[in-house]
């Protein structure tokens, strides 16, 4: 990983709104105070805003209002290639339907992480071949994505968010659609495995989820 990664003590979102419509708000001034070890279990019905939260947080979409303070700096406040820099260095993120290249094998997917992320991941190392294992794709690293299950792509892009070791990590319902054995697996890496300070999530009221988190915010009752 590149040396210039530095230790995130404290994310702190202010007052973040986002609008759809004329006047129309999907949710309206949350505020949401994150320190290292936090994770976060955001709940809702459908249409909530759960997404797009996560997404915000992301980096991957601005809200209509609000700030993102990092260490006490309003990353809002930084240029664009300084934000999208943040993004690339400090943020992992799986979100509802992987983000893959299916003409690509496995490793060939984690080789364009590599590639974006500015990261070498040592795939003969003992991290990547536990985690590989852990997650039942020891065996697929030469597979097409395209020949891959739904449960399989799903776990293989939340490998890639993973696999860099992010400050930051956002998995939006990493656990819908797998199977009883992928289900438990998820479950384990986020309630023990995973390292990462910051791991943000979002469940349909999923009480295993919710159960491990250090904190659970209801969107529908904000």
């Amino acid at each position: 990983m590149s040396k210039d990664i530095y230790r995130i003590d404290s994310i702190e979102l202010k007052g973040i709104s986002h609008k759809y419509g004329v006047g129309e708000y999907l949710f309206k001034d949350i505020d949401l105070n994150m320190t290292r070890g936090c994770r976060i279990c955001l709940v809702g019905r459908n249409g909530s805003g759960k997404t797009t939260l996560l997404k915000i947080i992301a980096l991957n979409l601005l809200p209509s209002t609000g700030s993102y303070q990092v260490d006490g700096v309003n990353i809002y406040e930084k240029g664009f290639e300084e934000i999208q820099m943040f993004k690339r260095r400090y943020i992992g993120f799986s979100f509802q339907e992987p983000t893959l290249i299916d003409s690509l094998n496995l490793i060939g997917n984690i080789k364009i992480i590599e590639y974006i992320r500015g990261v070498e991941i040592d795939l003969d190392g003992q991290s990547f071949n536990e985690l590989i294992s852990l997650l039942g794709l020891k065996d697929k690293l030469y597979v097409k994505v395209k020949k891959l299950s739904g449960g399989e792509r799903k776990k293989l892009d939340i490998l890639r968010a993973i696999i860099f070791n992010p400050e930051i990590l956002v998995l939006d319902e990493p656990t819908a659609h797998l199977d009883r054995r992928s289900y438990e697996i998820v479950i384990n890496l986020i309630d023990g495995w995973l390292k990462n300070p910051y791991i943000i999530y979002s469940t349909p009221r999923e009480s295993r989820l919710m159960d491990i988190s250090t904190e659970v915010i209801d969107l529908d009752n904000l």
